[in-house]
């Protein structure tokens, strides 16, 4: 999980030249903790990472009490990105804590969803590394009653992708996406970096409309009242290249005097 988060950092910090991001971290393994308690930069926040340690067990609804007093720390008018980062499904709830530990049971499971809930912001996407393909949810906390008379039926097909999208699905946020990665052939999670790039450019994405972009071109050609200008819109992915992302599309030009000037309503596409 060090290694993920340090890779996150990695991605945003490629962006630090046009966005200022700042970081909370928050922990929830058997009990949760906000490592960070301040807004920290990308540097501050891998000084942290390296101090960090396992602990059994996963509390996803602590987690994300601690994430809401976290969000709600941040400035008014910034962009809240939560990036719910896991490699166990829900096993522990409350700060006693109370659950089965090893295994889910519907009171840690509800206890995570309504957690979630509380959670209001821009973007939230729910990130698991490795979760099984079956999570078993058992209907008490006895972590001794390991026997199938014991799981709740109404989570008996749940996945570990599905119990990041019953968590996505709880959110309030504008964007929210979920995914459960999985080993490649080389035993490792190559895919964690891509995925964490793919939320770089969805969450750094700079709209802006009622843009005007005034060229005086009466100098370099002449200019009659049915002059049109041709624009094409490209984006440029993350290696650097550009692709149309909009067809080539005309508009005509306001021809004013000597000058003629263009007005566009530009968006804007960054990635």
């Amino acid at each position: 999980t060090k290694d993920a988060i340090k890779s996150l950092v990695d991605v945003f910090n490629a962006k630090g030249d046009s966005v200022d991001v700042k970081y909370k971290l928050v922990t929830f393994a058997r009990y949760a903790s906000t490592v960070t308690g301040e807004w920290v930069n990308g540097d501050t926040l891998y000084n942290k990472v390296r101090s960090l340690g396992a602990n059994g067990g996963t509390n996803y609804d602590q987690g994300f009490q601690k994430g809401k007093t976290a969000i709600d720390s941040a400035r008014s008018d910034a962009k809240k990105v939560v990036i719910f980062l896991t490699d166990g499904e829900p096993t522990y709830y409350g700060t006693r804590p109370s659950g089965r530990g090893n295994d889910t049971s519907t009171n840690t499971l509800t206890a995570a969803l309504n957690s979630a809930a509380t959670i209001k912001c821009t973007d939230f996407y729910a990130v698991g590394i490795g979760l099984p393909n079956k999570v078993k949810v058992y209907t008490d906390d006895d972590r001794d009653h390991t026997k199938d008379k014991y799981i709740d039926k109404n989570y008996k097909d749940l996945t570990g992708q599905g119990v990041l999208d019953l968590i996505k699905n709880q959110v309030n946020a504008a964007t929210k996406d979920a995914w459960n990665l999985t080993k490649d052939a080389y035993g490792t999670y190559s895919s964690l970096t891509n995925k964490f790039q793919q939320i770089a450019g969805q969450t750094l994405t700079a709209a802006c409309s009622n843009v005007v972009i005034t060229d005086q071109l009466s100098k370099y050609v002449d200019v009659t009242k049915s002059s049109k200008l041709r624009v094409k819109v490209a984006e440029r992915n993350i290696n650097g290249d550009y692709s149309v992302k909009y067809p080539p599309q005309d508009f005509a030009l306001d021809v004013t005097g000597n000058d003629a000037k263009v007005q566009l309503m530009v968006r804007t596409l960054q990635r």
